[in-house]
């Protein structure tokens, strides 16, 4: 009797031992902010990579995404600390491409320089950037501490090849016209020409961010036409045609620039010299063409030399008359 209730007891034990082990593991699995496999009370989508669901930790408003980047879920911006008491708050993360205007606010009042595609930026009319380019933000200069960094693209542009996301982000999805595309978890890449939809996510934060844009890398194709002599060079006026509303044309003749009037997307230039035409699109791509017009007649003045040649057969038979009547006499 007293094996039998030893037995119960050490069983009993051993039951409340497996019991207490199973309640704290959820609680050392999420310690640090994540959520484990077998959390039966979570809901929404699963990191694929990790099998984790995607869940920010309790941090207050601020949440960390980098050793240098905060996320401020009370206004939905990115924070970067300067110093002590200063800091930058800005609608795109570091290291984003994204189609929509950036605004940039600070506390403390920190100094900073702001540079596109290299050449500093004007803040005084207003801290919201819409120009495209490429973006880069320093304490003080550009000689200065670099804060952060992010590129804002036209709707239409051939200067990206691929997306490689912000630290601490992950591609979600990625479409081109309309169909998924494959992609690396922190690559996607833009290659082929197409309308691109990318999505991505902030893993701390747990935000979507879309990126939309159209990858055009085909050049402009005008076409050139007039009387092209056996040599190549136009004997006559050339007509451009084929032009198209967002395209650029630069015109220069002889070496310098000349201006050209274009309408119903076409234009003609008539002087004679050596030109040069250069084509760019509202992507960015170029085509250049060159051609010389020589000496040529054209309906004025082949009609000038005509009345020429008449004035001056005039004057000759005029002359001849006169010459003989002065004979007779």
């Amino acid at each position: 009797m007293k094996k039998y209730n030893l037995t119960r007891r050490i069983l009993a034990l051993l039951s409340a031992a497996v019991i207490s082990l199973g309640l704290c593991l959820p609680a050392s699995a999420t310690d640090g902010g994540e959520d484990y496999q077998g959390d039966i009370n979570y809901v929404g989508e699963v990191d694929p990579e990790t099998g984790y669901g995607y869940h920010a930790p309790d941090l207050g408003s601020r949440i960390s995404i980098t050793d240098t980047m905060l996320y401020d879920s009370a206004d939905g911006r990115f924070v970067f600390p300067i110093g002590a008491n200063s800091e930058l708050s800005c609608t795109a993360a570091d290291g984003m491409l994204l189609s929509d205007s950036v605004t940039l606010s600070t506390v403390g009042a920190p100094q900073l320089a702001v540079y596109r595609n290299g050449e500093a930026v004007d803040l005084s009319a207003g801290s919201t950037l819409r120009t495209p380019g490429e973006y880069t933000v320093y304490l003080g200069s550009s000689s200065g501490t670099r804060i952060c960094g992010f590129t804002i693209l036209p709707a239409v542009t051939n200067l990206i090849h691929g997306y490689s996301v912000p630290e601490g982000f992950a591609v979600r999805e990625v479409l081109r016209n309309g169909e998924q595309q494959g992609f690396e978890r922190y690559y996607a890449e833009t290659e082929a020409e197409g309308e691109y939809e990318i999505s991505t996510r902030c893993l701390q934060a747990d935000r979507v961010y879309t990126l939309r844009v159209t990858i055009d890398r085909t050049p402009p194709a005008l076409t050139l036409s007039g009387n092209v002599g056996e040599d190549g060079r136009v004997r006559g006026p050339v007509t451009i045609s084929g032009i198209e509303a967002d395209t650029t044309l630069s015109l220069e003749l002889d070496g310098k620039a000349e201006k050209l009037t274009v309408r119903d997307g076409s234009a003609t230039v008539r002087d004679t010299g050596s030109y040069r035409l250069v084509a760019v699109d509202a992507a960015g791509n170029s085509s250049s063409y060159q051609f010389t017009i020589l000496l040529y007649l054209d309906s004025s003045a082949f009609l000038f030399v005509l009345l020429a040649l008449a004035a001056l057969v005039s004057v000759f038979l005029y002359a001849l008359r006169k010459r003989r009547k002065f004979k007779v006499r």
